[in-house]
């Protein structure tokens, strides 16, 4: 199998990492990471290559440097690349047609990105197709400061920029700044998009009607798409805490796979008509007051957090590999069904947090069974200087619950 393909795995955080590991446990194939600059958790690792290109993210120094890349490696072996960030993932797809037939993978078109990527394009499509979605107004920068006169809901509301991991967004800098806001109030409203517009921010603003119930009534959906546009793969994770630290708020901390047919059903419905390839997930909150599953946003890609797929026992990486490389051809969809849980966080810490008693009781007797699957813990990665930064990484993120968490149960 080493000698079919060879993956090129676009960025350098933890996602990457995910990525690369599942690759490398399945076939002993070391891929190559690129990216604009290394990060903690692909450093020194044994189980990828690093090669850094500096302003990857820029659109022409990405056509060259993958080009440079692709054409390198022009021998019988299939090229797989997967993008790990959601800048990269664009770059991708609107500038897939310039690799001229050189990636074996395939992607959503521009025009479908361009749909999905934006939060009134999602939402339509949501209700085109009958699914329930949060109360949620959007905004532009001349009408921020006065919307909340006029919000068809009242506070607390979620407000959040229409794409965090923009380059506009994440090159301004403010106090207070964060990747999702809670916010309670009119003034508080007013203060932080005063500031925000103070430090150049000029996109728009996502306003939501705040859906409750703490971080246990939050799930995802990861799905591989095969290249026929149909769903091959699914599996389904429920929140037992998010992160909490301002930079970080609203990323999974960690999850327990479980499966809800219900949802399954639908989100495999949607991701079929609309013709979906490749990697997706999909965030949904189930909310108490209409006893419905409220559906957030679709990514176009995995996320950081779907190495809990690979903890419940499956491998999304081979999903791929299966449908791209050895051309396997399978009409019914596989479910992930098995019990386990990822976290980022120590077992104490990740308990110590949970808000749902029910739901801390079940994970206490699944960590019993099975353990904790990390990550970056992996017995092909052991040296003492990744350990050591690790365990900074640990102590920061235990320090950070502990000046940041609240109870969203309360709010």
């Amino acid at each position: 199998m080493s000698n079919k393909f060879f993956p090129i795995i676009l960025g350098s955080d933890e996602n990457a990492y995910a990525t690369a590991r599942c690759i490398n446990d399945e076939y002993g194939i070391i891929p190559l990471c690129l990216c604009s600059k290394a990060l903690v958790q692909t450093e020194r690792s044994k189980i990828l290559t690093i090669k850094e290109v500096k302003d990857l993210d820029k659109p022409e120094i990405f056509v060259k440097a993958l080009l440079a890349e692709l054409k390198a490696r022009e021998d019988e072996r299939k090229i797989i690349v997967i993008p790990c960030a959601d800048y990269y993932t664009e770059l991708l797809v609107k500038n897939y047609h310039l690799f001229e037939n050189r990636i074996a993978n395939r992607f959503i078109s521009p025009e479908l990105l361009e749909s999905i990527s934006t939060k009134d394009g999602f939402y339509s499509m949501c209700e085109h197709y009958g699914l329930y979605y949060p109360q949620t107004v959007i905004c532009d920068y001349e009408d921020r400061l006065g919307v909340c006169k006029s919000l068809p809901f009242g506070f607390p509301i979620v407000m959040k920029p229409e794409n965090s991991n923009a380059s506009e967004y994440l090159h301004c800098s403010f106090e207070g700044k964060k990747k999702v806001y809670f916010l309670k109030s009119e003034e508080e409203y007013l203060r932080v998009v005063t500031a925000m517009s103070k430090a150049g921010y000029e996109g728009k603003l996502i306003l939501q009607k705040l859906v409750r119930g703490g971080d246990t009534t939050s799930f995802v959906i990861n799905s591989y798409s095969g290249l026929d546009g149909k769903v091959k793969f699914m599996c389904m994770g429920q929140a037992l805490l998010e992160e909490y630290a301002p930079h970080m708020l609203g990323n999974y901390a960690g999850i327990m796979s479980v499966s809800v047919p219900e949802l399954y059903s639908q989100v495999e419905k949607l991701l079929n008509d609309i013709g979906f390839v490749g990697f997706s997930n999909i965030d949904v909150k189930y909310d108490s007051e209409s006893g419905k599953f409220c559906f957030f946003e679709l990514n176009p890609r995995h996320g950081r957090s779907s190495f809990f797929v690979y903890a419940a026992g499956y491998n999304m990486m081979s999903e791929l590999i299966s449908d791209v490389v050895d051309q396997e051809t399978r009409n019914e969809v596989k479910y992930g069904d098995n019990e386990a849980i990822w976290a980022t966080i120590p077992k104490k810490t990740l308990l110590r947090y949970i808000t749902d008693k029910n739901v801390e009781q079940k994970a206490k007797a699944l960590i019993k069974e099975k353990g904790i699957v990390y990550t970056l813990k992996n017995p092909k990665d052991k040296n003492l200087i990744r350990s050591l930064k690790f365990y900074k990484i640990t102590l920061n993120k235990i320090k950070s619950f502990k000046n940041y968490f609240f109870d969203k149960t309360r709010l």
